[in-house]
């Protein structure tokens, strides 16, 4: 009654590693382009780290290289979110962004220009608070933010 996609059923799930980083899988049932990680190697957390593609292929050498990079333009990229966060909420102490509001997910595009960071509220913030916030990243600068 409940039959198999023959197609889905004879695919198997993909993954690569990117040395440093993690273990990077292609969940087959999706019907979206990503690889993704769950690493604790970019931060003081556990993030959900993925890479979009154009196809099903793996990533291309630029989006890995680019990945490999992250960890050295980690704090770059969360003092930059979080100084946006002060903007946005003065009357919260900006030493306890990464407390109130921890790097949830990094997701790079297809296009391998733009990055998607999402903070996730914890579970103990105030109700006005709690909203995750979307970065979309160009060219090392914040061109939308939502959530916020």
């Amino acid at each position: 009654m409940f039959g198999l996609n023959k197609k889905n059923s004879a695919l198997k799930e993909r993954s690569f590693s990117i040395a440093g980083i993690g273990t990077f899988n292609y969940p087959m049932q999706s019907e979206e382009r990503f690889w993704f990680a769950n690493v604790d190697s970019i931060g003081p957390n556990k993030i959900e780290l993925s890479i979009r593609t154009s196809n099903d292929e793996e990533p291309t050498q630029n989006q890995v290289d680019l990945i490999r990079g992250l960890p050295t333009e980690y704090e770059y990229y969360i003092t930059l979110l979080y100084a946006y966060l002060e903007e946005s909420y003065p009357e919260l102490s900006s030493e306890n962004f990464e407390q109130i509001f921890p790097l949830a997910t990094i997701e790079l595009g297809a296009n391998e220009c733009e990055w998607l960071f999402t903070l996730e509220p914890n579970f103990d913030v105030p109700r006005q608070y709690d909203r995750f916030k979307y970065f979309t990243i160009i060219d090392k600068a914040i061109i939308r933010a939502t959530g916020v």
